[in-house]
């Protein structure tokens, strides 16, 4: 009989191993769901808070007459980052940080792959911004007059030098590598690395709320979310997200103003026909802006290569609760929290279009 009993055993546990597999796969799976929904509200908060308060206070000013102050372009940028940074991230945050934190175990990230990145992101920053004026200049076609691009009509628009690099080159790349890169993959990249990078990535796009930064801002968040969990640091990420900022909204914007392209106007053709005229035309601004054009071609083509012959190396470490491919999709993005997060950013890209 207790031979018997001995030769049951291993039958008994092996029929129950199965069950408790299934059970923790179940919970893992459920605790995933969790996670990603808290962290989509979160983000979801951030969004539709600054969205409301900012719809506030323009309003209050209009209803009771905005003081002479107020006309100023630096209050302004108060009125507009001030409800984003001041209320709506800290109460996003509240709401994400209910999500234990996994951190990656931080490692150096030598100066000679520092350097590689620069063109690789020249290049995301390039052709993302390529797709994405296609895809809002197919839009305005369809509507008729142009669609709108927030950022641009920040760095073109009137104000103070300071300001536009304290709150584009600082502020927004800090604030937003803290909470797409730090706070969110930290939470994330315990279900897979790839996972939270692509994941962070398309949030990071999605905030944007327009069709003109979605894409390379996309891109873009993929590359600083690689770099974030291979060096558990902040700091790459924050200076390679800086460099973007700075050429974009700053030095770009810059140049093109000092360019003198307004002069060509309607009469671009008798101007190209009278050397003269053309002489004239021809100035140390036009000379640098067309230099930084050739440049940013070059170094995204450079980016480009870099990233065919690097990109092989790419790889992620196995996360201690990797979710399976099937289902991962699911359990991501459909959840509360996350379908939220997603119908908002579809409003806000839809009424970019619209306006």
């Amino acid at each position: 009989m207790e031979e018997l009993d001995r030769s049951l055993e291993p039958e008994t546990a092996s029929a129950a191993a199965p069950d408790q597999t299934e059970l923790a796969a179940a919970l893992n799976r459920t605790e995933a769901k969790r996670c990603f929904s808290r962290l989509g509200l979160g983000a979801f908060a951030i969004l539709m808070i600054a969205t409301v308060l900012q719809i506030l206070i323009s309003a209050v000013m209009l209803r009771f007459g905005a003081p002479a102050w107020a006309s100023e372009s630096w209050a302004m940028w108060v009125m507009t980052f001030a409800p984003l940074y001041c209320v709506a991230m800290p109460v996003g945050l509240l709401i994400m940080r209910s999500v234990p934190a996994h951190p990656a175990q931080p490692s150096k990230f030598g100066a000679g792959r520092f350097v590689t990145l620069i063109p690789i992101c020249i290049f995301f920053m390039y052709a993302g911004n390529l797709v994405g004026t296609l895809i809002t200049s197919l839009f305005a076609k369809i509507k008729g007059g142009e669609v709108s691009n927030p950022l641009e009509a920040f760095a073109l628009g009137e104000g103070s030098l300071f300001v536009k690099i304290l709150v584009m080159v600082i502020l927004a790349p800090l604030f937003e590598e803290f909470i797409f890169r730090r706070v969110m993959i930290d939470r994330m990249r315990i279900y897979g690395e790839k996972t939270a990078v692509v994941t962070s990535a398309l949030m990071f796009g999605l905030f944007h709320g327009n069709l003109s930064q979605f894409f390379y801002a996309a891109a873009l968040g993929m590359l600083f979310g690689y770099v974030y969990v291979k060096t558990g640091k902040l700091r790459y990420s924050a200076a390679l997200h800086m460099g973007v900022n700075a050429l974009g909204s700053i030095l770009a914007p810059y140049l093109l103003e000092n360019a003198g392209l307004e002069k060509l106007g309607d009469d671009a053709s008798e101007l190209l026909s009278d050397p003269a005229a053309l002489g004239e035309l021809v100035t140390p601004g036009l000379m640098l802006f067309g230099l930084y054009a050739l440049l940013l071609v070059v170094f995204a083509i450079l980016g480009l290569v870099l990233l065919c012959v690097h990109g092989k190396r790419v790889s992620f470490s196995p996360a201690e609760r990797e979710l399976p491919a099937e289902g991962r999709l699911k359990l991501v993005w459909c959840n509360a929290g996350m379908i939220l997060l997603v119908l908002g950013c579809l409003v806000m890209i839809v009424l970019s279009i619209l306006q």
